[in-house]
């Protein structure tokens, strides 16, 4: 999951299932550079990410203390504070 506010960036990356949140990242137009640390059942270790957007499509490139990794992730539309409430009252 990735959120933009200007050029904050910040987000949750999910890996084997365990979420880890990332904040303080940048973004300019449809590109952007973001960090963090990856918990996985193997441990856990350091990633720097670049990342753009194309159309409704994102691809990162991971750059890790144990290698390097590719991601992509798709746009999905969040649903609006009505239709939340709506599926509550059922």
């Amino acid at each position: 999951m990735l959120e933009t506010s200007d050029t904050d960036l910040h987000g949750v990356l999910s890996l084997l299932g365990i979420d880890n949140p990332f904040a303080g990242g940048s973004s300019q137009g449809d590109e952007g550079e973001f960090c963090g640390v990856i918990r996985t059942i193997f441990g856990k270790f350091s990633y720097t990410a670049r990342m753009r957007i194309e159309g409704d499509r994102l691809l990162a490139w991971l750059e890790t203390t144990r290698g390097k990794m590719t991601m992509t992730g798709q746009r999905s539309s969040l649903p609006s504070p009505d239709q939340n409430s709506a599926s509550r009252e059922k």
